[in-house]
């Protein structure tokens, strides 16, 4: 080979080992991301799931008739506790402006 045959072929050669390391390190990144995305969407479903095994074993009890069961579940106001119901709404008198 003389010095342009050459110099292409160390060009090719560079890049195919530069692009089969970035092909290994990509692979690498995506099924650590893959992994680390598992445990979180694991982690949060069980933190949502949660009450509702507290539900199942209150339902299980009022099916047996134990009634005196009550959930006495934890999380935020909701937003729907705060809207006026439609009979507090109409119980003002409208005034003209």
């Amino acid at each position: 080979m003389d010095g342009g045959e050459e110099s292409i072929y160390l060009r090719v050669t560079l890049m195919s080992e530069f692009l089969n390391r970035m092909l290994a390190i990509s692979w690498e990144r995506s099924s650590s991301l893959a992994l680390l995305s598992g445990a979180v969407g694991w982690a949060v479903a069980g933190r949502m799931l949660a009450p509702l095994s507290t539900m199942n074993e209150a339902a299980k009890q009022a099916a047996s008739g134990d009634l005196s069961r009550r959930l006495a579940l934890e999380g935020p106001a909701t937003r729907s506790a705060t809207w006026p119901t439609p009979m507090t709404a109409c119980s003002t008198p409208w005034s003209p402006p």
